[in-house]
């Protein structure tokens, strides 16, 4: 059995970068942890959040379930990111025009939304899109 998929009633231990299949997935987040970037990063010492997502496959009568860690930098120019997020899981009150927005992390948990996962080679981890359902049309 693959250690980064879910079955029922057992816990998963997982690594980063979890070998999981490109699709559309409906997602829920399980946990927001603070994280800082390290100093060998591009972004170096500027604070991220670590999201531990489920994944289940889009559409699918009896979904694949994975259990997956990926990282979202709290950086201005990768504002564009943590918007996206938000709006992904139905959370855009906080989106206006001109004004500054505190993102409530604690409150994305527990939160439904759908993502796009495709693997690349330019990434040692599969890239995430996250997605508004209009998105979902290619």
């Amino acid at each position: 059995m693959d250690p980064n998929l879910i079955s029922d009633g057992q816990e998963v231990t997982f690594t980063r970068g979890a070998s999981v299949p490109d699709g559309v997935y409906d997602f829920t987040v399980l946990k927001v942890q603070d994280s800082i970037c390290s100093k060998h990063s591009r972004y170096a010492n500027i604070p991220k959040k670590r999201l531990t997502l489920e994944l289940r496959e889009h559409g699918q009568t009896d979904p694949n379930v994975f259990c997956f860690e990926t990282d979202i930098v709290c950086a201005r120019s990768l504002s564009w990111r943590i918007s996206q997020f938000f709006a992904s899981i139905g959370m855009t009150d906080f989106l206006c025009d001109g004004d500054t927005f505190i993102p409530e992390w604690k409150e994305a948990v527990g939160r439904k939304g759908k993502c796009r996962v495709r693997n690349t080679d330019r990434f040692r981890s599969p890239s995430i899109r996250y997605l508004e359902n209009m998105d979902l049309v290619d």
